[in-house]
């Protein structure tokens, strides 16, 4: 932007920060709600029933691998970010919801400040206060971000997105050349270590650059791409140096670069036609979003190995927008750029490389950084529309009713979807709801109806699950952990014989030391201590910071005797669970221990009879 424009505007600066503060307030009052929700899905994990990163030093490991085992993420920022949290706020899901609401009502005010910066000078002075203020509203309220904002989780997209927002704020606010390469480089260093969908950063970079460039569009081809570098080349060269810099660091923590995906046989088209479903989904998602939304997305493979006329549509309907796209950026047509930005964005999620890391085809949030170039944007889109004078009003009241229109739609979608997401029970009776199949909502759900003791929704949402016949191998581990508090062992029995072939019983680490964790369990159960023991055994070699394992490994060599072994492995297994568990765990261990201490004298009496 230039400064004659920033000028001419100073003398409005009130009515701009009027607008920004109404509507980051209208975006504060309608997701509010979200202040008293829980914690759900990994959250619980994460920070509730684990201590990894609530105390002690186990942070610093999981903060560069190994974080919900898993192995293609890499993500330290963001697990910084959570460190901090729970140390300061403890294991409180209010405050870190606040700081997600925070994060989002920053990207919001980015989205208004960065879609000025690009179009004030192009608006009449009398209504520049919008291109602020429509921007912010359509983001801010949009319902695609209903998840990222009410999952904690999702605090990786929502940091890696404000790193990308604000770099490009940076690379046409800043107007020296080496601190505008430093700033933007670091901005691209900071999002790909938040979440590795940051890797797009260099490519919508160079398409911002291309829009906002100071030359005209009817110069050569070959002079406008001159331009474009004698302006940014130092700015490229340093996001291309924190490019390199990210690299060194993720193979310094991984040990590797690659993404470690499942192999996919299925054939070319296919895998066209899955690319081209996502495709359209996230444009649906973005255009449309008051439809089909729900915390999973799971999508049979198989439709997409059919060729028929709807498919060839689909696979038509996406060349055709991404050839579009490109076409009309290289005329440095807005439309264009939106088209190509928000497909770059995409590109990590549109399963061109066969990575199946989950069990839904898609997910909201991942359509929130191209969202947020549509929003930016749009301004700059409408200017470049054909006036036509005799309709021209007719069009802008049409516009501002269907806008007024679209917003309350928004904040009512915002309300009545954050209580699904307010809890576990909530977010997964509607997951199961909409998805009465699908194997993660079955799971969760008895995991829930389990954890609260409510055995009369537990036991017919098990047996459903198995006379469906329905693939589920945390459903059959969750029935079995059921089953051994009831102390059934014959039913606990079942549930784990039905799952110890299964093909992904080995596929996570954590799914196999949850199987051997309950096996001991069973064995326990069964009295067979010797053999608990060695279940429990694998399952730590396997990975020594689950204390389930090591609790049933304590109350084996207690049932044995061996009180010492038993009490070195339960105080290990104790400085694992959060400190509000803590408590009960050891009242447990300490009966436990009373047993062991009976059953080792017995044997010593038994011992010195047989050998006076």
């Amino acid at each position: 932007m230039n400064v004659s424009a920033f000028t001419a505007t100073s003398d409005r600066k009130p009515v701009l920060y009027l607008a920004a503060l109404s509507v980051i307030a209208i975006v504060t009052v309608t997701y509010w709600p979200v202040l008293h929700a829980g914690f759900v899905w990994d959250d619980v994990i994460d920070f509730q029933n684990k201590a990894w990163l609530t105390q002690g030093n186990a942070w610093e490991h999981f903060i560069w691998k190994d974080f919900n085992n898993w192995v293609n993420y890499f993500r330290p920022l963001v697990i910084g970010l959570f460190t901090i949290q729970l140390r300061l706020f403890g294991v409180q899901p209010g405050p870190m919801h606040a700081v997600s609401l925070v994060i989002h009502l920053i990207n919001t005010l980015l989205v208004g400040v960065l879609a000025w910066r690009l179009s004030v000078d192009k608006w009449p002075e009398h209504r520049r206060w919008l291109v602020l203020a429509i921007p912010m509203l359509v983001y801010g309220l949009h319902p695609v971000l209903i998840e990222p904002v009410a999952w904690i989780g999702c605090q990786f997209d929502l940091v890696a997105t404000f790193f990308m927002l604000l770099g490009l704020t940076l690379n046409i606010t800043v107007r020296r050349a080496w601190a505008r390469a430093f700033c933007v480089a670091l901005c691209f260093f900071l999002a790909a270590c938040s979440k590795e969908s940051g890797a797009v950063f260099p490519l919508m970079l160079v398409v911002f650059d291309w829009v906002v460039l100071d030359v005209p569009r009817n110069v050569p081809m070959h002079s406008q791409l001159k331009a474009l570098l004698r302006k940014n080349a130092l700015t490229y060269v340093g996001v291309f140096a924190a490019g390199i810099a990210y690299l060194a660091l993720r193979h310094w923590a991984l040990g590797g670069l690659a993404l470690q995906g499942n192999q996919d046989a299925s054939p070319a088209f296919a895998r066209l036609q899955e690319t081209s479903y996502l495709y359209l989904r996230y444009w649906q998602m973005i255009l449309w979003p008051n439809s089909g939304m729900s915390p999973v997305h799971p999508v049979p493979l198989q439709q997409f190995v059919v060729v028929n006329a709807h498919s060839i549509l689909e696979v038509a309907a996406t060349l055709g927008i991404a050839l579009v796209g490109v076409v009309c950026a290289l005329r440095r047509l807005v439309i264009g750029s939106v088209v190509l930005i928000v497909t770059f964005s995409l590109l990590p999620v549109l399963h061109i490389v066969a990575a199946n890391l989950d069990s839904s085809l898609y997910h909201e949030r991942y359509a929130m950084t191209g969202l947020a170039m549509v929003c930016v944007l749009f301004p700059l889109v409408l200017r470049q529309l054909p006036k036509i004078k005799n309709i021209a009003r007719v069009i802008s009241l049409a516009a501002n009713v269907v806008l007024l229109f679209w917003l309350a739609m928004s904040i009512m979608s915002i309300r009545m979807t954050l209580p699904l997401w307010s809890n576990e029970a909530s977010l997964w009776q509607w997951a199961l709801h909409d998805h009465p199949d699908d194997a993660v909502a079955n799971a969760e759900l008895i995991s829930v109806y389990s954890g609260a003791g409510d055995r009369a929704r537990a036991w017919p949402l098990i047996d459903s699950v198995v006379a469906k016949n329905l693939q589920c191998t945390y459903c059959m581990l969750n029935a079995a952990v059921l089953a051994i508090n009831e102390r059934d062992a014959q039913r606990a029995a079942f549930f784990l014989d039905k799952v110890q072939n299964a093909p992904d019983l080995h596929g996570l680490k954590m799914t196999y030391i949850a199987y051997l964790d309950e096996r001991g369990a069973l064995l326990l159960l069964q009295n067979n201590p010797p053999a608990a023991e060695s279940a429990t055994r694998e399952a730590i070699s396997l990975d020594n910071l689950y204390p389930e394992p090591q609790l049933i490994l304590a109350a084996a060599l207690a049932r044995e005797g061996r009180v010492a072994e038993a009490r070195e492995i339960g105080d290990a297994a104790l400085q694992l669970i959060p400190p509000q568990q803590r408590e009960q765990k050891q009242r447990m261990l300490e009966r436990l221990y009373a047993y062991g201490a009976h059953v080792s004298s017995n044997q010593q009496s038994t011992q010195s009879g047989a050998h006076p």
